[in-house]
């Protein structure tokens, strides 16, 4: 006999089953009642049916599932020798058959190694066998679907691939056992079913589903032929059954609410029909008083109208329906803590934890700002998601050295293990030998077995020998695992090896600790996993031995296969009290006895969620499979019909309040929509408003976390808003408690914050500077720039890691060798510089440049086929340069004299000599790599000191050199070395005109005597020409050099050069005196666009910011012309010395 139980949701028909059952129970002792619900509702069924029943017992009632069930009769009938291969071994064998068959497949083929192909697979391989799809059946659909060729391709490879796994799970079978998988449980159970005495003359309910798959209605008409009756549980409400037949109903539309419970009963029907199996007629449940909303007549209104077609009449709403919005999750979270902490405070008792409950679609998204916010309002709860063991430590260390052996050592695959906490290196050790790894290029298993040899710049000898310390420690630890030929071993034996690595390193013991550690802080989440992790990871490394044992696989194979293990296995994570709030997604929690539902995240895409991924079928390949009559999971548009239904299911939970909230925003800030159900509910109702989630916890105190949360707020808005005596006396409360009293004082700093440092003490200083200042202009420059980046450079010596690549600066060093070395090979060779060939000085580049790759960064040049076309880029730059220096000791009297020369306070690249009569007039170079241009205004403020400075130091050396002779300085300039493109012009035709252009690119920048004897030295063509210089940015006409100072060029008489060096030698003495005074401001300059922060490694540091905390831009005095021309005292005579 078959009988449907019908009613809406909410009006008692799980009740009325269970009075029922337990009123038959007690007539009838002998006969059997067995009560099927869904896997998670099973404990709790049982509970309340003990619960409910006066003798607190269930002697002759049962409790089960589906999957239950089956193991009951198989355990009845001594079917013993049944293993069932679950989902992390129908993994395995699937990812091993999968690679078997790869070169029979067609359109998959190049697909079958992306990541997620494999669970795509899985999934369509279990629908087929849910459904009761063999591959036969599938052959013959193949056939019909020729037209389509895209849908028959794939169900070609489905087939080849299901064909293949069913194949590999036959292969591991033995006498002992026989494994079939999970979705085949029932299948088998149909097979057995009429032989069982539990089933036979029984009385069966079935309460909780909402519909079934062909395979369980296999079963079900086998029940009903089985046992006296089945009687069935449908959600579908009064009014929906008027047109319920003795065969069902006649029509059903696609997009009615209920479509899913009417079809689940005609197809019932028929089956109990074709079986000449009676069909009572249905219980049909109404609503009544005592129904889930009898006295609610919000929540009443919300079940019988949502989602149908007919508009219904608007009522008025009241508190037992509300919808908030936050401006983000994070408000969102924490209005939902605080709005349930009021709700159970203004109760006095009625309302318990465990009577709320709290659904989202997007549960790891908002798990986070959940966790954070219950536990700061002190509200108990469980979240009721299975965690992965994807991201434990102890799966990351396996994961790790499989990797290292795999990779070779590669960069991620050692420091993935180095820095994983249960490794042998400490977390200061990893840090020393990353840097040292990074910075010398370490890659490879030879360059860790061997000794180090390699030094990267600045890494001190004692420095390195703790590297290779490191280096040996890291080597005993892995040895035993990666020397081994995992080429010629199997499974089974990599599995070994992998238990022994565990074993040899006390990992069992690591995790006990750590579960013991979080248990202690009370995070029993994190202690579970912890706790079940060995056992579960050991299981797998036993499943994988057992199912392909002997075969011979290559490590990246293994690798694949168990990170699918992996992934599969789930830490189920018990609720450890009574009186807690459940917190689930909205479509796989299953939640009974609310009274108060927390719909939380109902924003576009999220409630209800976008359609997913179909599958390896797409919707139009189900449709073609529907018409020719092979039914499979429902299509998008279909399951989106579906989704409408477990809606209603959720939205009709709670007995007494529904509450909706939704945010603006996401996390990133990016706006959120509200969902369409938000506006479909707030149609039901008459002025059915939205508010504020900030707003509506305004001013209350629900917990002493809220409490302190609004005073820290009122201590950051001190001063900008009146402070109640509410808030003066829970300041006063907090100062005194040593539990907040930390954080007060903290919350109170941070709102008067102002990020600026004191003067540091001058022995601090003292100690800090201890080599001095004054040895570097470059570091005087750096204070100018900005007094606290100077401080973290110098004195805290802050420095990022050196890097195996090529940088920016680095190429400023290779040109600077490069350059240097051509000079020093040209005086080597003792060439006449004035008569240098192109194919002389081209030959002494090749040289030079092969030098500096060579040697440069531990050979890093030559370390790709990036760099090493680097290297043609440097060989063309610094040969267009060396052409160009050339060019400018040709075209003058001045000649090269030092190269390199190193003084106290710095580095002069070049130093040039021109000596007329008793005059020795000096000048010189500094190379740079950039488009660096002289600069009076920045030499005024400091920032460009060296020219100037390292002028004076050579005047000064060779004025001690030589003491009869009279040094003058000539001119101070940088030579820019870079690669400049022109734009064609029809005089370019002449090579002369060509050089010119090419020469102009070339021009020196910088500070240079007036004189016509250095000028003309300097460049010989200049009177010629009567114009600009080719080489410097002097000018000449009928009326002599032309003194007006530009932006960035300083033609200057010899009193007014000599001023300059005064004016830089007293900076930079007023500048080593700050620093020893312990100055360090945050005080970075700004001029246009121009300031130090742009490109400053330290910004993460000093968090600068001149849109608060009091920070500001330092203005740079004397940037304009005018300035500059009556600061230097410039005049237009030509005759140096002569001024107005």
């Amino acid at each position: 006999m078959l009988r449907f139980l019908l009613g809406a949701s909410g009006v008692g028909k799980t009740t009325y089953i269970y009075d029922e059952i337990i009123k038959e129970s007690m007539t009838n002792i002998d006969k059997q009642y067995i009560l099927l619900v869904p896997d998670q509702f099973t404990m709790e069924t049982q509970k309340d049916i003990v619960t409910r029943h006066e003798r607190n017992g269930t002697m002759n009632i049962d409790i089960l599932s589906f999957g239950r069930l089956a193991y009951r009769v198989f355990e009845e009938l001594g079917i013993s020798k049944m293993s069932i291969l679950d989902d992390t071994g129908k993994t395995l064998l699937l990812r091993h058959a999968i690679e078997k068959s790869k070169d029979k497949l067609k359109l998959f083929s190049d697909k079958y190694k992306y990541f997620g192909f494999v669970e795509e697979m899985k999934s369509s391989i279990s629908e087929l066998y849910q459904y009761g799809v063999t591959p036969e059946q599938l052959s013959k659909v193949i056939e019909d679907t020729k037209d389509h060729k895209a849908t028959s391709m794939k169900l070609h490879d489905i087939k080849v691939v299901y064909e293949a796994f069913q194949k590999e799970v036959a292969s591991i079978n033995d006498g002992e056992n026989t494994y079939i998988t999970k979705e085949e449980v029932l299948s088998k159970l149909c097979e057995v079913i009429g032989e069982s005495k539990i089933v036979k003359d029984s009385i069966i309910y079935l309460d909780g589903f909402t519909g079934f798959t062909p395979v369980q209605n296999r079963l079900l008409s086998l029940l009903m032929e089985c046992a006296d009756s089945v009687n069935v549980a449908l959600t579908l409400p009064k009014e929906e059954c008027e047109n319920l037949t003795g065969v069902g109903f006649k029509e059903i539309k696609e997009h009615e609410l209920f479509a899913m419970s009417k079809e689940t009963i005609n197809t019932l029907m028929s089956m109990a029909s074709d079986r000449h199996i009676c069909t009572e007629k249905p219980v049909i449940i109404g609503k009544t008083e005592e129904s889930r909303f009898g006295r609610k007549e919000v929540l009443g209104h919300i079940e019988e109208n949502i989602f149908r077609y007919e508009a219904a009449e608007k009522i008025n709403v009241d508190d037992s329906f509300e919808i908030f919005v936050a401006e983000n999750s994070m408000e969102e979270t924490s209005f939902i803590a605080e709005k349930i902490s009021e709700l159970v405070r203004e109760s006095k008792g009625s309302l318990r934890y465990r009577d709320i409950g709290v659904v989202t679609g997007d549960l790891e998204g908002m798990k986070r700002n959940v966790e954070k916010a219950f536990k700061r309002a002190d509200i108990p709860f469980f979240m009721d998601n299975k965690r992965t063991l994807i991201t434990n430590p102890f799966v990351n260390i396996i994961r790790s050295i499989l990797r290292i052996a795999d990779e070779n050592f590669s960069y991620e695959s050692v420091f993935s293990y180095i820095k994983n906490y249960m490794s042998s290196i400490t977390d200061e050790e990893g840090d020393i030998l990353e840097n040292y790894v990074i910075g010398c290029g370490i890659k490879g298993k030879t360059t860790y077995t061997n000794s180090f040899k390699k030094k990267y710049r600045g890494l001190s000898d004692e420095e390195f020998e703790q590297c290779e310390g490191i280096r040996i420690k890291l080597m005993e630890a892995l040895s035993d695992f990666t020397d081994r030929d995992f080429a010629t071993m199997s499974v089974k034996e990599i599995s070994e090896a992998i238990k022994n690595f565990v074993q040899k390193h006390d990992l069992e013991e690591a995790l006990n600790n750590s579960k013991e550690q979080f248990e202690a802080a009370g995070k029993h989440s994190l202690a579970a996993e912890y706790g079940q992790a060995y056992k579960l990871v050991m299981e797998l490394l036993d499943k994988l031995s057992n199912l392909l044992g002997e075969e011979k696989i290559s490590l990246k194979e293994y690798r694949r296969l168990l990170d699918d293990g992996f992934d599969e296995i789930k830490v189920g994570i018990i609720p450890l009290v009574m009186d807690q709030v459940v917190i689930g997604d909205i479509q796989r929690t299953r939640l009974n006895h609310i009274k108060v539902l927390f719909v939380a995240g109902v924003n576009d895409g999220i409630i209800p969620a976008r359609n997913g991924k179909p599958g390896l079928l797409s919707g139009s390949d189900r449709t073609i499979l529907k018409n020719l009559q092979l039914e499979l999971s429902p299509t998008v548009r279909e399951q989106a019909f579906i989704e409408r239904f477990y809606l209603y299911l959720n939205l009709t939970k709670a007995s007494d309040k529904l509450i909706m909230t939704y945010s603006t925003s996401s996390s990133d800030g990016s706006p959120l929509r509200p969902s369409y159900l938000i506006g479909t509910l707030r149609d039901m109702f008459n002025d059915c408003g939205i508010y504020s989630a900030k707003s509506s916890m305004k001013d209350k105190i629900l917990s002493a976390q809220g409490a302190f949360d609004r005073v820290a707020g009122a201590i950051t808005s001190y001063g900008s808003d009146d402070i109640d005596d509410l808030w003066r006396e829970l300041y006063t409360y907090f100062a005194k408690d040593e539990k907040y009293r930390d954080a007060l004082n903290r919350a109170i700093e941070g709102a008067f914050f102002m990020n600026n440092n004191l003067a540091l003490d001058r022995t601090v200083a003292s100690a800090l500077y201890k080599e001095g200042v004054g040895s570097s202009i470059t570091r005087i420059e750096k204070y100018a720039a900005c007094a606290y980046a100077h401080f973290l450079s110098y004195g805290l010596k802050l420095a990022e890691r050196e890097v195996y690549e090529i940088k920016p600066v680095d190429m400023g060093n290779i040109f600077h060798e490069a350059i240097e070395l051509f000079s020093r090979k040209l005086i080597e060779k003792d060439m006449d510089l004035n008569n240098v060939t192109d194919n002389d000085r081209k030959v002494i580049v090749d040289e030079v440049v092969n030098i500096v790759a060579g040697n440069y960064g531990e050979n890093v040049l030559t370390s790709s086929a990036r760099n090493s076309y680097m290297i043609e880029k440097i060989r063309r730059i610094t040969d267009r340069s060396a052409w160009a220096m050339l060019e400018h000791i040709k075209r003058g009297d001045f000649e090269p004299s030092e190269f390199e020369l190193k003084l106290r306070e710095g580095r002069i690249d070049r130093v040039d000599k021109m000596s007329k009569d008793s005059d020795i007039y000096i000048k010189i170079i500094d190379y740079k790599s950039g488009s660096t241009s002289f600069d009076p205004a920045l030499v005024d403020n400091g920032l460009q000191l060296q020219l100037i400075y390292y002028m004076d130091k050579m005047v000064e050396r060779e004025k001690k050199a030589n003491p009869s002779k009279n040094v003058v300085p000539a001119g101070a300039f940088y030579f820019n070395i870079k690669d400049p493109v022109l734009d064609f012009e029809e005089s370019f035709l002449d090579e002369d005109a060509l050089a010119s252009s090419l020469l102009k690119e070339y021009q020196m920048s910088g500070a240079i005597n007036s004189s016509e004897t250095v000028i003309v030295g300097i460049d010989n063509d200049i009177v010629d020409a009567k114009g600009a210089s080719l080489i410097t940015k002097a000018k000449y006409s009928d009326s002599g050099i032309d003194m007006r100072v530009e932006k960035k060029a300083g033609v200057m008489s010899l009193d007014n050069f000599d001023k300059l060096i005064e004016r830089v030698k007293c900076k930079v003495s007023d500048m080593t005196k700050e620093i020893m005074d312990g100055k360090i401001d945050i005080n970075p300059y700004k001029r246009g666009q121009l300031t130090p922060c742009t490109y400053c490694k330290y910004s993460r540091i000093c968090a600068f910011d001149n849109k608060q905390f009091d920070n500001e831009y330092r203005s740079l005095s004397g940037t304009d012309l005018k300035y500059i021309n009556e600061k230097w005292n410039v005049v237009k005579t030509p005759e140096e010395g002569k001024e107005d």
